[in-house]
């Protein structure tokens, strides 16, 4: 295999102009530290590993869907858009180094927009367009506080604006090296730096300045750091395969991103990769609440609800079962919308979703029933609705779905498929048995009473576990908070004390508040008029339907915080009973 080399700057030149990125390739995945890392090391002139290029004729090019190379990149993700190969002649497809390629793109002529700490990933103000920079005195590791355990020889950051020079201290825009074409320029910037340099730097200051900007130049105009071969192979399954062998190293490639780029060299009336981003990205911010799921749910969920393989290989990859997904495909997401929709009524989502495999025999049932949502108020869709919600809460809070889920989607599916045919009741006992046939359980049992009972403010379940103990169904229209009956700002050694708690017994108190028995779940409005009034006077402004409504004891003798723990007892009682009585 022949090898020719580029330098950097002869390779991003070609980048959207020659270089594209075939549709078989993934979404960039880099973060900043790999960018800076990557620079780092063509500093210090080490290797950056090999490229594999393909150049097909240019009629095979244009029967694909073909990218182009980022020039910003986001925390949380970024897409690629759509290039246009009119006029381009004999375009080249990168197949093994778009990650490395789009990290010297962005640290040359693009932005990083970096998300603020502590504000929202969906609030477009959080993110504040960045540009690489790199420290032309001061060497070391890191790239500032918050990067200290960052390798690197030279001192690189991404911002928007870099401290000020010091004697110590010169940041430089790295894309500005661009601007020095030869040798004269690179001087003529050289003394303008160092010009820039307080009167009080060091000579040894000023010789870092033209030393650390001759190795970046060097670096980018002059050795040849891109060693690249490139295939002319007509044959698409000939060029997958090798696409494949290529990506098994560096950040690998998962099994949907296999199926993805497959998919997209199959489906002939649809761009799968923009279809199912976009579909993913509805299912995420579009609905009536905020969900979390993946390319790899949405195609796991594809192959299930078309009674494909659930198992991701090779095998199964065939031009036959992807057109029978492409088919299916507009069934597919009527499906998965309506079974997220009834979910989020629920109140599931992203904060509470523990496993996405979860919604899929709810999803597969859906695609058999089309059209229908069960959130109609008829005896049917209410009864089915209520069915699923509890099976669902209960293969959630079992964790049915952990482990190796395949063979339990199997399993569900061969039931559902008999069983789950339009119009007919969702089959819970049938599945239920299913489940119990290997080795866990979704029904309602002692062992599931215990561990329910034993869950806490913290974790992610008890949102799902306290949503049982009431009559509601539509949890998703209202926003509900896990609230503590007794506040926690009254277990203090103070507040304790204050209200006769013997000291012997104050820490068992404090360990208990966030006992599932001390929590329920109240609306805006009544955690509002709530706030943190002690118990037993905020509950006497309660009626007793409100009462009933949250299993609170009777006894007024059990409102006191001295009898935390005889509430506790008490207040288990009634979830037990509640229990037992809605899984009779």
């Amino acid at each position: 295999m022949s090898y020719q080399s580029l330098t950097i700057h002869q390779a991003i030149n070609r980048l959207n102009k020659k270089y594209f990125l075939p549709s078989l390739q993934r979404e960039f995945v880099w973060d900043d530290r790999q960018i800076i890392r990557l620079f780092d090391s063509i500093m210090r002139g080490y290797p950056i590993s090999s490229f594999l290029f393909w150049q097909p004729e240019s009629s095979t090019a244009r029967c694909w869907t073909t990218y182009k190379f980022l020039e910003e990149i986001r925390d949380g993700g970024s897409h690629s858009s759509i290039a246009n190969l009119n006029g381009v002649n004999h375009p080249v497809f990168v197949l093994d180094g778009q990650q490395r390629l789009t990290a010297l793109n962005i640290g040359l002529r693009g932005f990083y927009h970096a998300k603020e700490k502590y504000r929202w990933w969906n609030n477009p103000d959080a993110y504040k367009a960045t540009r690489l920079h790199i420290d032309l005195i001061r060497k070391g590791i890191g790239t500032g506080a918050d990067d200290e355990d960052l390798e690197t020889h030279f001192r690189f950051s991404f911002t928007d604006s870099p401290a000020k020079t010091t004697k110590k201290s010169c940041w430089f825009e790295v894309g500005k090296i661009l601007n020095c074409k030869n040798r004269d320029k690179l001087y003529a910037c050289i003394r303008k730096v160092q010009r820039s340099l307080p009167k009080s730097a060091s000579q040894d200051a000023r010789s870092s300045v033209a030393d650390t900007l001759r190795t970046l130049y060097e670096a980018i105009f002059e050795t040849p750091t891109i060693f690249y071969h490139t295939e002319t192979l007509p044959d698409y399954d000939r060029v997958l395969d090798i696409f494949v062998r290529a990506n098994e190293a560096g950040t690998k490639l998962t099994k949907s991103d296999l199926l993805l780029s497959t998919m997209i060299a199959n489906w002939a009336h649809e761009d799968a990769r923009k279809e199912i981003h976009t579909f993913v990205d509805h299912l995420n911010d579009h609905l009536g609440r905020r969900n979390d799921l993946d390319k790899d749910f949405v195609i796991k969920a594809s192959f299930v609800l078309c009674d494909l393989p659930v198992k991701y290989n090779i095998t199964s990859f065939t031009r036959r079962n992807l057109k029978v997904v492409e088919q299916s495909w507009p069934d597919i997401k009527s499906a998965l919308e309506r079974c997220l929709n009834l979910v989020n009524s629920f109140g599931i989502d992203r904060e509470n979703l523990s496993s996405a495999n979860a919604l899929i025999p709810v999803a597969y049932y859906l695609f058999n029933n089309p059209g229908e949502t069960l959130l109609g108020g008829s005896r049917w869709e209410s009864g089915n609705a209520n069915t699923i919600r509890r099976w669902l809460l209960m293969a959630l809070l079992n964790g049915v779905f952990g482990g190796s889920s395949d063979t339990m989607l199997s399993a569900l599916r061969d039931v559902l498929r008999s069983f789950g045919k339009r119009g007919r009741d969702f089959p819970v006992d049938k599945l239920n048995k299913t489940i119990a046939q290997r080795g866990r359980s979704a029904d309602f049992d002692d062992k599931a009473m215990e561990k329910l009972l034993s869950l806490e403010y913290g974790d992610h379940n008890t949102f799902l576990a306290l949503s049982l103990l009431y009559d509601e169904k539509a949890w998703g229209n209202i926003t509900h908070h896990k609230d503590h009956i007794f506040p926690k700002r009254e277990f203090t050694d103070t507040g304790l004390r204050r209200a006769g708690v013997p000291k012997a017994s104050r820490e068992r108190f404090f360990e208990a508040k966030d006992h599932i028995a001390n929590l329920q779940l109240l609306t805006d409005r009544e955690n509002t008029q709530k706030r943190a009034q002690e118990f037993k006077v905020w509950i006497r402004t309660r009626s007793q339907n409100f009462r009933h409504k949250h299993l609170i004891p009777k006894s007024r003798r059990l409102h006191s915080l001295k009898q935390f723990e005889k509430f506790l007892e008490n207040r288990e009682r009634l979830i037990r009973s509640r229990l037992n009585r809605l899984f009779a």
